[in-house]
């Protein structure tokens, strides 16, 4: 039914389920209709696809011109469905000639490439110049590392420029990989930065837009702002907790299996999560590979141990909750029951 010219379908199937063929066989069916093959096209999203539905078609319609008449006949009865007669049958054996001598070919393409001979037939009203050429991933590539070799160049020569002070300013917060990341997906993103910019009139303009955006006013810093994330008055029993369940769900299976074995025991209490959940919050939201491995089980198992030690521990430790958070050894470590005074 697919296969029908006179029904407009929707084919929807997994890969190698027989998409391509079907498509062949309903442009061959245009064909023995009597369509002029300049008539037909066909758009793919991949060169790949359209290549294999060409080369399809082509074999089929080649191997038409050497058939005789019973299994040629019996080729269109499986095509179509009936039984065909003669004169049908000589279309068929000439199919093959009629669509290598049509201009321009069986119009077999992707999209990618039927956008681009629009423009180039019509460049005067696309604005285009007429002789242009589409780059390739790897011109495109070079062509882009080039260019950003050249700017990365001129604002070290001119270090006092506002080139020079931005790129001073990247170096100086972000590690040589985090730059190279941060310039590709600027550049990727060129035109939403662009038509952003333009439609706020300047980059001064932009930047305005984006602090009334974050809410941010003119005396905020980034020293201000740093202080009052990792204030734990400002971290809540709920937004603790959270964090803290955030970080069980680390994923590294094995590091997972280990941080949502030992994190229940440190946040029964709302001061116990808010100093996890800000212990951990100053390291990036990532687990110390301390709490996560060797450093976790000697937490946990100080953990276990804890009811035996409560008493001497809250001698030793004046003014400190039995069972509380406490820096054990050194500043990875975390355990409770208290391994000395220093509280996280």
């Amino acid at each position: 039914m697919a296969a029908d010219p006179q029904r407009s379908v929707w084919v929807s199937a997994n890969a190698g389920s027989g998409k391509t063929f079907v498509l062949a066989r309903r442009v061959i069916r245009l064909l023995l209709a009597g369509t002029a093959p300049s008539r037909i096209l066909c758009l793919t999203f991949t060169k790949a696809a359209a290549s294999e539905m060409q080369t399809r078609v082509f074999e089929t319609l080649g191997h038409w011109t050497t058939y005789d008449d019973a299994r040629l006949s019996e080729e269109v009865r499986e095509i179509e469905g009936r039984v065909p007669d003669a004169r049908r049958l000589a279309r068929a054996r000439h199919l093959f000639a009629t669509a290598l001598e049509t201009p321009g070919g069986l119009k077999i393409q992707t999209i990618h490439a039927f956008c681009e001979a629009l423009l180039h037939q019509f460049p005067l009203e696309a604005n285009v110049a007429g002789h242009f050429s589409v780059l390739d991933d790897r011109q495109s590539a070079d062509l882009l590392a080039t260019a950003r070799a050249q700017v990365l160049a001129r604002a070290e020569r001119s270090p006092d420029s506002p080139l020079g002070r931005a790129l001073v300013f990247l170096i100086a917060e972000l590690p040589d990989k985090s730059v190279e990341t941060a310039l590709g997906e600027l550049v990727a993103k060129r035109d939403q930065l662009r038509r952003w910019l333009q439609h706020a009139s300047s980059p001064d303009l932009a930047l305005g837009e984006l602090q009334r955006l974050f809410g941010l006013s003119e005396q905020d810093t980034v020293a201000s702002l740093e202080a009052l994330v990792f204030d734990e008055r400002t971290i809540d029993d709920v937004a603790a907790r959270t964090i803290a369940e955030a970080l069980a769900q680390e994923p590294r299976p094995t590091a997972s299996a280990r941080i949502a074995s030992g994190l229940p025991s440190y946040v029964r209490s709302g001061a116990v999560a808010r100093s996890l959940a800000l212990r951990l919050s100053q390291q990036d939201l990532s687990p110390t590979k301390a709490l996560a491995g060797k450093g976790g089980r000697d937490c946990r198992s100080a953990d276990r141990r804890a009811p035996r030690r409560r008493a001497g521990a809250a001698a030793r430790s004046s003014g400190a909750t039995a069972g509380g958070l406490y820096a054990c050894g050194n500043a990875n470590r975390v355990a409770p029951g208290g391994c000395d005074a220093a509280g996280l």
